[in-house]
């Protein structure tokens, strides 16, 4: 335990427990793409743009999946919790995979709906903030299946072989985060 000294009273300040996070029981994604072969490209750029920080992209699902994992976890749904975070964290490598393209591609990728323009930034108003177990992985399901779309979408225009293949990847890692959501309504 720590004693604070703060404007002449003593605080006693208690360090929180190591908490050792479990194993994730999603492998881990690797890119294995060389992101050396692309080049400026500012229409491959234009067309993946969303999907990294718009209201229906990967930034937007990182943070869902982390609030719901959490609720989740409190209302005693810990196994569920779990593969919500999973699905976060492959999630977290879409969002890197993505920005790392849009940098070879010649975009700063901040976080907005069409970087570089620095409006339309993104905003936490995209997170739906619901509290019912069936709800929440309703809308994730809507979530996924949304970004397939999109994904799907932007690979009927792309033309770059290198972004069509790191888009196809993602938009197959989406459709195992579908079909997994859909396994855990079933036991809802």
């Amino acid at each position: 335990m720590e004693e604070n000294i703060q404007n002449g009273t003593q605080e006693n300040i208690s360090s929180p427990p190591i908490v050792e996070e479990p194993q994730t029981t999603t492998p881990r994604p690797t890119s294995s793409y060389d992101l050396s072969a692309l080049s400026q490209d500012a229409v491959s750029a234009r067309i993946i743009s969303p999907a990294y920080s718009s209201r229906c992209s990967e930034l937007a699902a990182i943070l869902q999946y982390v609030y719901y994992a959490t609720v989740l976890e409190n209302l005693g749904y810990t196994d569920i919790s779990r593969q919500l975070l999973d699905i976060g964290e492959a999630e977290m490598h879409h969002l890197r995979l993505l920005a790392q393209t849009l940098i070879r591609l010649g975009i700063d990728p901040i976080y907005t709906a069409f970087p570089p323009q620095r409006d339309a930034y993104f905003t936490t108003r995209y997170i739906n903030y619901l509290t019912d177990p069936k709800t929440i992985i309703r809308s994730a399901i809507c979530d996924e299946q949304c970004a397939i779309k999109q994904y799907d979408r932007m690979l009927d225009r792309l033309t770059n072989a290198t972004v069509i293949d790191i888009i196809r990847h993602i938009r197959n890692a989406e459709q195992g985060h579908l079909e997994t959501l859909n396994n855990i309504l079933t036991t809802l």
